[in-house]
């Protein structure tokens, strides 16, 4: 069943284009947080008590986003530390599991009870890093771990009492494993050199779910949709594909290779308002990418961001976007609330236009003037053929807004196109069926 998340405000929307000339890519305007010079591997978001975990190669820091304080867990100057995965406990509020690779690239799982002060081993494995860790959505104390084949093939793990004792689980399809997922059903998925492996029945038994993967290429990372079943992202070297159906048929949806995927859940933002699906991949060329409708398309958000991104969560407690780099810092940006950004570029003076998308039935497209002038918003289709004339006027400076009732419009992709003062701006809208 889906979970839609209610949202006070509005969703952060589209391809935003500031001051003169013409763009169609969105640039997120992202933050430093912290950890300039500090080598991250991966980034989780915590959501039941609001922390944001990053590993590191010597540990993990973490971020309570309620006060914005930052603590550190490195153990500096220390080899065989590296954090490769994250796992937290809903129920124990200071639980906190590390899948880590030794100095001698074979991998552990590290558990403790106080945020990391103290850590005790609680899994050895010989197959190198542990590379996923994730849990039972159903069940609090029921996670899975999964490892890369080093000297032996690799692994996966379950423990059934929150991560205190781990058992190894027969798999006899994957030598070497990226990553692991839980859907919201319970179904348990390996991305790999087997490109994506299934289990409804706790981890016992393990079938191919690879339909449309293209054979001979292992998949780098995967990711579940918390707030619904059977949906996945994952990527190979060929691109990104989704799947709504448990495996059955995957879709490529990106054509480029990624090296990490987060879904952000089902979100609505007012009453009665549309509903998004959010998810972000990280692509192995250092772009961030962020899909509004469930991961059918895809917007270029890496903007001015410093450095090599490795890894992306959500954050559902503050509605912002997470980015951890691989030695510049740990990054946000906010992907909702556009009446936000709308006063940040009124602020500075900038030409702005924002619009949902996918498009509803009767949405507004919504914009600031810094300057009174005569202002055109025409409407376009992906050939740049002009289909419709919104707003062809004086208009005095600031917030504006207009609809566009699509009854009459064929789905698919169109751009909006403003012109005030000698600025203009455009923005992609995903009109759906």
């Amino acid at each position: 069943m889906t979970r839609v998340r209610l949202v006070l405000g509005f969703i952060a929307l589209a391809v935003i284009s500031l001051g003169p000339g013409l763009g169609i890519a969105p640039a997120a305007e992202w933050e430093y947080l912290a950890m300039d010079g500090i080598q991250a591997t991966c980034i989780e978001d915590d959501p039941v008590h609001a922390r944001l975990f990053v590993g590191t190669i010597e540990g993990f820091h973490y971020l309570d986003l309620a006060t914005g304080i930052w603590t550190e867990r490195d153990w500096e100057g220390w080899i065989g530390r590296t954090v490769r995965s994250i796992g937290w406990h809903p129920d124990r509020e200071t639980r906190v599991l590390t899948g880590r690779v030794n100095a001698f690239f074979k991998g552990y799982i590290e558990l403790s009870d106080d945020l990391g002060a103290t850590e005790e081993i609680v899994y050895s494995s010989e197959a190198g890093d542990v590379t996923g860790i994730a849990r039972d959505p159903d069940d609090a104390d029921r996670y899975y771990a999964c490892t890369w084949h080093d000297i032996t093939p690799g692994e996966i793990v379950r423990s059934l009492d929150g991560g205190e004792s781990w058992l190894p689980l027969a798999s006899v399809i994957h030598t070497a494993m990226t990553g692991i997922a839980v859907d919201a059903a319970g179904a348990i998925y390996v991305s790999g050199d087997a490109r994506v492996t299934r289990s409804v029945d706790g981890g016992d038994q393990w079938a191919g779910a690879w339909n449309g993967l293209p054979a001979g290429y292992g998949c780098y990372c995967i990711g579940a949709d918390p707030d619904g079943e059977g949906a996945l992202l994952a990527s190979n070297d060929l691109g990104l594909y989704l799947t709504e159906d448990a495996g059955d048929v995957w879709t490529e949806v990106l054509a480029q290779d990624c090296r990490a995927v987060e879904w952000g859940g089902t979100v609505v933002s007012v009453p009665g308002g549309p509903t998004y699906r959010l998810a972000a991949a990280i692509t192995w060329d250092a772009r961030v990418m962020l899909s509004l409708d469930g991961g059918l398309a895809w917007d270029d958000i890496t903007g001015d961001l410093p450095g090599t991104p490795i890894d992306v969560a959500f954050a559902p407690f503050d509605n912002l976007l997470y980015v951890a780099t691989a030695g510049d810092g740990v990054f946000r940006a906010p992907w909702l609330d556009p009446q936000a950004v709308l006063d940040d570029h009124h602020g500075r003076g900038a030409l702005c236009l924002l619009a949902p998308t996918p498009f509803p039935a009767g949405g507004e497209l919504r914009f600031e003037l810094p300057r009174g002038a005569w202002t055109r918003l025409t409407l376009h289709d992906v050939a740049g053929r002009w289909q419709a004339t919104l707003i062809d006027a004086a208009l005095a400076p600031g917030p504006h807004a207009v609809a566009w009732r699509t009854d009459a419009v064929a789905p698919g992709c169109y751009f909006a196109r403003l012109e005030s003062g000698g600025a203009r701006a455009t923005v992609r809208l995903l009109l759906l069926d």
